[in-house]
């Protein structure tokens, strides 16, 4: 066996280097699990497998294995390289299965290297070309791996500074994609309120946003489990929702979907990857995800936390206002309003008449207004539900909305399909929703343009909607449209006119939409219950 051996691995070294080889390799065995020499020790030799596989391990001990993959040595492999060398060996080695081969010792091959050089050299010539290929592979794995270090750390870094909410996912999103090789990314973020999930979509440096429920498609099902999606073909998989490929074109391939955690657990977020460029995407791709994400999900937290802290403390200062201009007013103005009032009722002249109920008007407008901005800062919205017919709010409504938007060069349009229909409401703030949006609509028109209401009502609830033809909103400012202090296009407005029409649509167990496309108008549509349940 020896001879077999030694003429398969050395014949091209002459007759002379073969035998005085054959004269110094011995057998050797291993038993399963059996450790042939540590890291960082001089190995007992240099070793070829005859039968059986090992396994080299870049680590301290082969129960701790590095996140590199060990290479795994088998039959007409060498191990133990290092001896010619002179070094200590780089890996651990333990078999995976008994082990048979030759080995040559380490004194042998020193003693070799003083009597017989020309043997040792032409012996190292044959194993060491082997052994740097097989590191090669694993000196490349290192430089792999460096390199996804520094990008977690360059990623790091970044979302440690001080960055708005978008800004971190951007940097999340551009990490991603390049060290992937991803087509596209999305990140989706909880909505604690909603319960939904709200996607961010990068594309073009903007960001959209379309909310879908927990549970829906990968990402939603990922929502709930926290488990990683890794899929060759997303088509494959019954939770895939190709309505996105369907309307926009683009064909998904493979996808990685994974849970964003906080530091408690947590998942807040999602961040899916799609298409990526080599196939499949891998288990490096993975740990450099899961990497990020601890990073990503701190800064995302710390800037919601931010935003939040800052929303709130603006809302503080503005309710401390709001409640000391209800109080400086109150008097002077029940002083005007009640004079008007007499005026009215005294004066004959019907001019006079008309002008008195304008100005009462106006000033129950300025003080429900200033009441609102009150409720608003304190997180009310309370509400006097009344039975009211549909069709004479409208009609009641647009006399006021027509003399709001005098100075603006827009025409509106109603088309009200309500019938007789009876709806339990508290018609002066929905009638303050009505105007905000109508306002809205005329501000975004500063050249002119058309208002279409429309109106409607079935058997549970009632819905009203605004369209426009102004300049619309632009994709990255319609995920915040409904926030406080946002505004788009308007510097006479306060910010806080759309988050006050939703805070109370939804007190009315009702829900609030917006569709807007930048150069072609917008959409705002109001869906209400006849009946709103506590």
């Amino acid at each position: 066996m020896k001879k077999q051996f030694i003429s398969t691995q050395f014949s091209q070294l002459g007759e002379n280097n073969a035998a005085l080889l054959e004269q110094n390799f011995q057998p050797f065995v291993l038993d399963a699990d059996e450790i042939l020499y540590r890291e960082g020790m001089f190995t007992g030799g240099i070793y070829f497998l005859e039968e059986g596989s090992a396994r080299e391990n870049f680590s301290d001990s082969p129960e701790d294995l590095s996140p590199m993959e060990p290479l795994t040595k088998h039959p007409g492999d060498w191990m133990g390289e290092s001896t010619l060398l002179g070094l200590r060996s780089p890996t651990t080695a333990v078999a995976l299965e008994p082990v048979k081969g030759w080995m040559l010792t380490r004194q042998t091959f020193r003693q070799l290297m003083d009597d017989n050089p020309d043997t040792a050299i032409a012996f190292s010539s044959i194993v060491l070309p082997r052994t740097f290929h097989d590191y090669d592979a694993v000196t490349r794995r290192l430089l792999f791996h460096h390199h996804r270090h520094a990008a977690v750390m360059k990623v790091s870094q970044a979302l440690n500074s001080p960055l708005s909410l978008d800004d971190i996912l951007r940097e999340i999103w551009t990490a991603a994609i390049q060290h992937t090789g991803a087509e596209k990314c999305t990140i989706y973020l909880v909505d604690e309120d909603s319960g939904d999930l709200r996607t961010r979509v990068m594309q073009d440096e903007q960001i959209d946003e379309i909310r879908i429920p927990i549970g829906q498609g990968i990402a939603g099902d990922v929502a709930i489990t926290g488990a990683t999606v890794n899929l060759e073909d997303a088509y494959t998989d019954k939770r895939f929702d190709y309505s996105f490929d369907k309307l926009t074109g683009f064909l998904t391939r493979s996808l990685l979907t994974m849970p964003l955690r906080n530091p408690e657990g947590k998942i807040i977020g999602i961040i899916q990857l799609l298409n990526k460029n080599t196939g499949r995407f891998t288990r490096d791709d993975e740990a450099f995800i899961r990497d990020i994400s601890v990073h990503a999900s701190l800064a995302i937290q710390r800037a919601q936390k931010g935003a939040e802290f800052t929303r709130q403390q603006s809302l503080a200062a503005l309710g401390n206002f709001a409640a000391a201009l209800v109080h400086d007013l109150k008097n002077p103005i029940d002083l005007i309003r009640g004079k008007t009032q007499a005026l009215a009722l005294t004066h004959k002249d019907r001019e006079i008449q008309e002008f008195s109920r304008v100005i009462v008007g106006q000033i129950d407008r300025l003080m429900a207004m200033t009441q609102e901005v009150l409720d608003f800062s304190r997180g009310s919205a309370s509400l006097m539900l009344e039975s009211y017919p549909l069709n004479d709010f409208f009609t009641n409504r647009m006399v006021v909305l027509r003399e709001l938007i005098q100075r603006y060069p827009v025409h509106i349009r109603t088309s009200l399909k309500l019938g007789d229909t009876h709806a339990m409401f508290d018609h002066d703030r929905i009638g303050r929703v009505l105007e905000n949006l109508i306002l809205n609509a005329s501000e975004a028109m500063p050249d002119g343009g058309d208002i279409r209401i429309e109106a409607g009502a079935d058997s549970r609830e009632w819905w009203f909607s605004i369209r426009d033809t102004g300049i619309g909103i632009p994709r990255d400012k319609l995920a915040f449209i409904f926030d406080p202090f946002v505004t788009h296009g308007k510097t006479r407005r306060s910010g806080l006119g759309l988050a006050i029409v939703k805070r109370v649509v939804e007190a009315h167990r009702g829900v609030v939409s917006i569709e807007s496309k930048q150069g072609d108008g917008t959409l705002f549509t109001v869906k209400l219950p006849l009946q709103p349940s506590n």
